[in-house]
């Protein structure tokens, strides 16, 4: 079969095979990767994703670039205007086919040849026969434009929205970082208007009882109640019952002693990573009943806090900077209830608990959206790729 499954309308002729070699210009960079420069004013392509700077060009666009080896080999930019390249790293240039529409064939075709071709164990890698002797199946010029045109402008929206997401990621972390008071500091950068009181400084201890979950569980799926493990509490989301993974039979003397409580907090005990020690995270169900298990340490809610603002605070730099620095352990990382209680907080009012954590949970919404909106548009791109091109 020499036509896709979905062609724009008008377009019946077969597809032509030909090799990449007869339809473009094939060269390599000739820099080592360290040849960048901060503050150049040309693009470098190296082997990885990211785009460097560079004080020298080799190279002139409309072209593709490919890296030729390491982790991400295969991967493409579209190179334009003035631009250097890494040794390892192929340039394409000097197209008598629609550069926009051999981008995505040869990313579609390359993978392939690739996983055909390097030898079991190796490292994979690009040779240039490898790019020169890539087939691909080509439309008229037309059809081409056409598709090239319509898969940049969706890369573009792609792009767009990969922006927004980091963005809106980029502006969470600030935002957690200017909300809460900095070490040695009573007060934060930003505050809502009408606020001005110094925050309370407290011991973590003073609002919450500590406990370690049960062990020797055994995890059931479909049946049983639900048990909170070390992966909901590194979830991003708040725990409620609907992401909790695991379930688990108790009996009812063994459920009331480990039943978690809305507002509870939920800390990883132990760790092979010494940043997600003591991650923390809050449990926020108010109608269904959910139990910890072990390798994680309960926070039974006993002081007053609003539970979404704890879960932000003990989230933020300063926080989790006094938490590492306390864990123990070589291999595994171990935070002990009496760490947990130790650590340095600090709480303004009530009411401006709720007004930070109603502006962060709806940021983090904002980033829900944009995460749903771009991963629809990649699975959108996957689907047409598939039926687009042969």
């Amino acid at each position: 079969m020499n036509e896709p499954k979905l062609r724009f309308p008008g377009f019946t002729e077969p597809w032509e095979q030909r090799k990449l070699g007869e339809l473009c210009q094939i060269a390599t960079g000739k820099l080592d990767a360290n040849a960048m420069v901060e503050d150049g004013k040309y693009d470098f392509y190296t082997s990885g994703i990211q785009k460097f700077k560079i004080d020298k060009f080799a190279f002139e666009g409309p072209a593709i670039t490919i890296a030729g080896n390491g982790a991400t080999v295969g991967y493409m930019h579209l190179a334009d205007d003035k631009f250097n390249a890494y040794q390892r790293t192929y340039v394409l240039c000097g197209f008598i086919a629609d550069r926009y529409f051999l981008y995505p064939e040869i990313g579609k075709m390359l993978p392939k040849k690739i996983a055909n071709e390097v030898r079991a164990g190796s490292i994979p890698y690009i040779v240039m026969d490898m790019l020169t002797e890539l087939e691909v199946l080509l439309p008229s010029n037309e059809e081409q434009i056409k598709i090239g045109i319509f898969f940049k402008n969706l890369d573009d929206l792609i792009t767009l929205h990969q922006r927004k997401l980091d963005d809106t990621k980029l502006l969470k972390q600030s935002m957690l970082q200017k909300m809460f008071p900095k070490n040695g500091k009573d007060k934060p950068e930003i505050r809502f208007p009408g606020f001005t009181d110094a925050w309370e400084q407290r011991k973590l201890g003073e609002l919450l009882e500590f406990s370690n979950g049960f062990n020797g569980r055994k995890e059931l799926y479909g049946h049983g109640i639900p048990c909170i493990s070390v992966m909901d509490i590194l979830n991003n989301n708040f725990i409620t019952c609907d992401v909790i993974r695991g379930k688990v039979d108790i009996d009812p003397v063994s459920e009331e002693h480990f039943k978690v409580k809305f507002g509870d907090v939920l800390f990883q005990r132990s760790s092979e990573n010494v940043e997600d020690a003591g991650s923390a995270n809050v449990f926020v169900d108010q109608k269904r009943t959910a139990v910890f298990g072990g390798f994680t340490i309960r926070g039974a809610k006993v002081g007053k806090y609003d539970p979404y603002f704890m879960r932000y605070m003990l989230a933020t730099s300063a926080i989790r900077k006094q938490i590492v620095k306390k864990a123990q352990g070589a291999q595994h990382i171990n935070v002990g209830q009496e760490t947990l209680e130790s650590i340095t907080i600090k709480l303004p009012s009530m009411e401006e608990q709720s007004k930070i954590s109603t502006f962060l949970y709806r940021l983090e919404d904002l980033i829900a959206c944009h995460q749903h909106e771009l991963d629809s548009l990649k699975q959108l791109k996957q689907s047409l790729l598939q039926q687009m091109f042969i």
